[in-house]
């Protein structure tokens, strides 16, 4: 007589579901309403502390690099439709260097204009012993040779005037002027001119700064036509 086979009781594995991760879309207009508060709307007193973005901020930053799956914007049609005023909220590689050492850094600004020329500035506080507003300007394009997603920086004039003056003024001649810009040609490398391009949507901009493997957030706080 044959023995009958006992079925063993069956496993029952609960699975905990993980909730759904935020669309790019989501994301974009949730950073895009946090930097509208953290700034304001005349671009002239917006101004963001780099060192004041949160843990919270910058892991939505991270997921919204994540949610485009590693796939790049098209460079091109992001250079065209940059035109505007656009405030850095998140970069991580400068906030660890300000942060110790009790360094304001705040606002940095990229302008973009219609003919593909670019204007940047940033004001240096650190306590009473520096306030300096830096200046970088030049042209931001595509390369044939290049990624689909890569823009290319090319800086070419550089300046510097104290922080109680304001930007530095573009038509100044003088010795000073003329020696930053030496020194800022000199120490500008064609490694740091590529930035590929992760987001661009609803105001926001991502990109990485690759010599660093970092990351660097922007919102559009004035567009060209305001």
């Amino acid at each position: 007589m044959t023995p009958s086979r006992v079925t063993p009781p069956r496993r029952v594995v609960r699975v905990r579901a993980t909730p759904p991760r935020a669309s790019s879309a989501a994301l974009a207009r949730s950073l895009r309403e946090k930097a509208a508060r953290w700034t304001t709307a005349e671009p002239s007193q917006a101004c963001f502390d780099l060192t004041n973005c949160s843990a919270e901020d910058a892991q939505d930053v991270v997921h919204l690099i994540e949610s485009k799956e590693n796939r790049l914007c098209d460079a091109q049609k992001a250079i065209q439709n940059s035109s505007g005023v656009w405030e850095v909220f998140y970069m991580p590689h400068i906030r660890s260097i300000a942060e110790p050492l009790g360094m304001k850094v705040a606002p940095l600004r990229y302008r973009f204009s219609k003919d593909n020329s670019i204007e940047t500035e940033v004001r240096i506080q650190l306590g009473s012993l520096v306030d300096v507003w830096l200046s970088a300007d030049g042209v931001v394009c595509t390369r044939p040779d290049g990624n689909l997603g890569d823009c290319y920086i090319r800086f070419d004039t550089f300046d510097v005037s104290r922080g109680d003056d304001g930007p530095p003024q573009r038509n100044s001649d003088s010795l000073l002027t003329k020696t930053i810009n030496a020194i800022g040609k000199l120490f500008f490398f064609e490694e740091l001119s590529r930035f590929p391009v992760h987001v661009f949507e609803d105001d926001v901009c991502v990109f990485a700064f690759p010599p660093l493997k970092s990351y660097i957030a922007t919102y559009r706080i004035q567009s060209a036509d305001d």
